[in-house]
């Protein structure tokens, strides 16, 4: 085992032990920046990001405006994600900016559908006054419920009763969605055909 680095520069960073993450969402377009939802995760591994949250309509609070000042310096243009780590000292820790859908759009059966608003906006660009996105419920909690289930359930971390109460009470789920059945009927197609191996 090597006890010595060879190189001349070094970053080191301090540990945040995190207690939730929190993520805004939103939209820029043109300097004018839209910030619908942000969510914190409920329950999450501390090596790893969790899949149940609870979603909120943001409000213009301190990190809202440096998130706003961030995205005008950087002149971009579409949807991103601001994501933070909450730690055991209740500050907020920057972790990144996803410029581009992130994975939690699927968040737009109680939410805000980004991509739909997106366009909206885009086409609408110039309007006096200026378009609000059309936003949905105040809150509301989300699930991704095959991984929280393989993570938490299977491995004793959370009672199945429990779980089971939090699954009918999330409004947005990943692959449970009666108007749009593929992504269910896709899942259980690859996970028997694994198990077949064909």
């Amino acid at each position: 085992m090597k006890t010595k680095i060879a190189s001349d520069r070094f970053l080191v960073m301090q540990f945040i032990e995190k207690t939730k993450e929190v993520n805004y969402f939103g939209l820029s377009l043109n300097g004018k920046i839209y910030i619908d939802y942000k969510d914190e995760v409920l329950r999450c591994k501390s090596d790893s990001y969790g899949h149940y949250c609870h979603f909120f309509k943001c409000k213009k609070d301190e990190t809202y405006q440096k998130i706003v000042s961030m995205m005008k310096e950087t002149k971009y243009n579409g949807i991103f994600d601001a994501e933070f780590l909450l730690g055991k000292d209740e500050k907020l820790y920057f972790m990144e900016v996803n410029f581009r859908v992130d994975g939690t759009v699927y968040r737009l059966l109680p939410g805000v559908n980004l991509p739909a608003e997106w366009c909206r906006l885009s086409i609408s660009e110039g309007a006096i006054p200026p378009p609000d996105l059309n936003l949905g419920k105040e809150d509301f909690y989300g699930m991704t419920e095959v991984a929280d289930f393989r993570e938490n359930v299977l491995t004793g971390k959370i009672n199945p009763l429990l779980w089971l109460w939090q699954l009918c009470k999330a409004e947005k789920l990943m692959l449970l969605n009666m108007r749009d059945p593929l992504p269910l009927f896709a899942k259980v197609f690859c996970v028997v055909k694994r198990m077949l191996h064909f």
